[in-house]
């Protein structure tokens, strides 16, 4: 059994410990998980039910009619067990050895669409669920974008509506994309999971029969060679299943201008009354904890300012006690959080050292979790892997560190028994949350020997690997002189910001920056398919680093894709014949984003004024440049000096 030890403050005047032998008071209260339980259980009997009659009275002809109804009902009550346990609960960092029901914490989170011709407008997650075609959730890391998908799941159980959907999350990470490239074939998989036997056949007539809600889970997580195949899946469960859905992402990925079908909702930061409203919602902390978080925030307004998604509100709940001094930065909610996992309870106790299976310190080991999450995003793996693919990630971090002689199988039952930041189900490895992954990743490569860690810098710059992103945001924080030395700078350097500083195509140059593709991609019916990503075109490094630093600085490629849908096709095309390349043996043609953006006027102009801020920015990043290889260059010459 795995146990979270939690914090024991030094006040008195309030407790946070998540024992096993805890009170009840101090953890989810056992009766209410029941009810909550027998609760969902009525939900999803009536729902599975619900589906089961729907397939004996289809409406499709006869011969598809025969095929639903020979799709074998699994147990309901089978079902219905594995169906709460997937979707309704899950596991948060302050509460790392109890399941939370989402029910009982999600708090409404505002959702924000943008448009090109209106002013802003303000929607909640109820609203999205009753909107057709595809809705894509675009959130960064933190704010709640698969616990949304769960109240979804939960919202849609809820109605009393005999028209209701089905829902089902399909988690686009855990796709195989080489054998897995349509929606029927996802669905069955799915329904499989819950006891349905069921073929891609008989899936895609239920699809077609419009009972279900398909809700798409991390297009973020999906490779970058498949990004491509992941948009049209998405967009064919729409457009040839007639099936509404919704997707969710991390900014700036390429299903949120992949298609005409889409809109794009943003997550808002959280307000004050958002986080209180959070805090208050926690089962697992008592009432005068509660109250001294709150106070906490209420009295810093650089508190505040941090706790804008729910992952940093859960975080913070777990190391406030710890905290020496008000934080100034994500990083210094992060920075003590597994020493405070692996340490606290057995300093409480009176205890040193907790016995390891491994025989390894929590230091010792916090160096081969940090090795371990560097493998696992580099290899883009990072939040959920089977058994086989866990031991050969930690055997290859025990390899890097050069600790190959210990055990791999008794330094994963550390991992799980003593940091609960990796979570085992069934013969899935899964990190309690990917930006626990992401902030020792770079811990990780922030430790690494110069030469490396410059070479990594470089290599980074020249090829954008997505994956890297929030990486690359916590060492902007943690590694500053090594990041803006060698990455900003090599950034800038890419780009030819320099060469370009006075040169008289400034203009068009800005626009390659605030633009993350280089071309758009048809086909040769002449019918917009998909955009094809910039990661190596000149301007795309520096569009890179202006999202790491979190610079608002629009893409522009959401702005070209309404001009396109609206424009006849044909004639764009003709007009542009010159810088049209056709390729006849994939019947794609593609043409430069700068030849359509010359095309409107009103999209250049809408943009020109912020080009000047940008111009001002990247001085201000060449300014930083030089003041960290100042101090680095400092730092490599103090020895010389000594003995000089």
């Amino acid at each position: 059994m795995i146990r979270l030890y939690i914090i024991i403050a030094t006040s008195k005047d309030f407790q946070l410990e998540a024992d096993s032998n805890s009170s009840s008071s101090l953890k989810l209260n056992a009766a209410n998980k029941v009810i909550q339980s027998e609760t969902a259980k009525l939900l999803t009997k009536k729902i599975f039910g619900w589906l089961e009659t729907r397939i004996q009275k289809s409406k499709l002809d006869r011969a598809a009619e025969q095929i639903l109804k020979s799709i074998l009902i699994p147990d309901l009550e089978h079902a219905h067990h594995k169906f709460i346990e997937k979707y309704l609960y899950f596991r948060m960092i302050s509460s790392a050895s109890e399941d939370v029901f989402v029910g009982d914490i999600y708090h409404p989170i505002n959702l924000l669409k943008q448009s090109q011709n209106n002013s802003p407008h303000i929607y909640t997650l109820s609203e999205i669920l009753c909107q057709s075609k595809i809705s894509c959730l675009i959130g960064r890391a933190g704010q709640g974008k698969t616990t949304a998908l769960r109240k979804a799941v939960l919202d849609i159980l809820e109605k009393d509506d005999k028209h209701t959907f089905i829902p089902f999350i399909i988690n686009l990470r855990d796709v195989d994309w080489e054998e897995e490239p349509s929606i029927d074939k996802l669905l069955a998989k799915e329904l499989s999971y819950f006891g349905f036997n069921i073929t891609r056949e008989q899936s895609s007539y239920l699809l077609q029969e419009g009972v279900v809600k398909i809700l798409f889970d991390g297009f973020d997580e999906v490779e970058s060679n498949h990004h491509r195949i992941a948009s049209t899946v998405i967009n064919e469960t729409y457009s040839r299943f007639n099936t509404s859905c919704i997707v969710t992402t991390r900014p700036n990925t390429p299903i949120t201008y992949a298609s005409s079908h889409t809109t794009n909702y943003e997550f808002m930061d959280l307000t004050i009354f958002d986080v209180t409203s959070i805090i208050k919602k926690y089962k697992n902390i008592d009432d005068n904890y509660k109250k001294i978080l709150i106070q906490s925030i209420e009295k810093s307004e650089s508190i505040a300012k941090i706790l804008i998604s729910p992952v940093m509100v859960d975080i913070y709940i777990y190391v406030y006690p710890e905290l020496i001094e008000e934080p100034k930065n994500i990083v210094d909610f992060y920075r003590p959080l597994f020493d405070l996992i692996t340490s606290k309870h057995d300093r409480l106790k009176g205890a040193w050292k907790r016995h390891t299976v491994s025989n390894t310190s929590n230091l010792e080991l916090k160096e081969i979790f940090s090795a371990l999450c560097f493998h696992s995003i580099a290899e883009e793996s990072s939040i959920s892997v089977t058994e086989f693919e866990f031991i050969a990630l930690c055997s290859k971090a025990l390899k890097t560190i050069g600790r190959s002689e210990l055990a791999t199988d008794e330094v994963v039952e550390d991992i799980l028994q003593r940091t609960s930041l990796i979570q085992q189900d069934g013969l899935i490895y899964y990190y309690i949350h990917k930006s626990i992954c992401e902030y020792y990743a770079a811990e990780f490569i922030r430790q690494l020997p110069d030469t490396s860690k410059i070479k990594f810098y470089e290599k980074l710059a020249i090829k954008n690997q997505v994956k890297f992103k929030n990486v690359l945001k916590f060492l902007s924080e943690i590694d500053s002189p090594f990041f803006y030395a060698y990455y900003a700078k090599k950034c800038l350097e890419i780009s030819h910001y320099k060469r370009n500083r006075h040169h008289k195509e400034f203009k068009d140059w800005h626009i390659a920056v605030l633009t993350s593709t280089s071309q758009f991609e048809f086909s040769i019916d002449v019918s917009l398919s998909i955009f094809k990503s910039a990661f190596e075109t000149e301007g795309a490094s520096l569009f890179f680093l202006l999202e790491i630093l979190g610079l608002n600085f629009p893409d522009v490629s959401a702005s070209m894709l309404d001009m396109i849908s609206t424009t006849d096709t044909k004639l764009l095309l003709e007009a542009k014949k010159e810088y049209i390349e056709i390729d006849k043996d994939k019947s794609l043609g593609t043409i430069s984003c700068l030849h359509i953006l010359s095309l409107n006027q009103d999209i250049l102009d809408k943009y020109l004024p912020i080009l000047e801020d940008l111009t001002l920015t990247l001085d201000g990043i060449t300014q930083q440049n030089k003041k960290y290889e100042t101090h680095l260059n400092g730092k490599k010459n103090i020895i010389d000096d000594m003995f000089n």
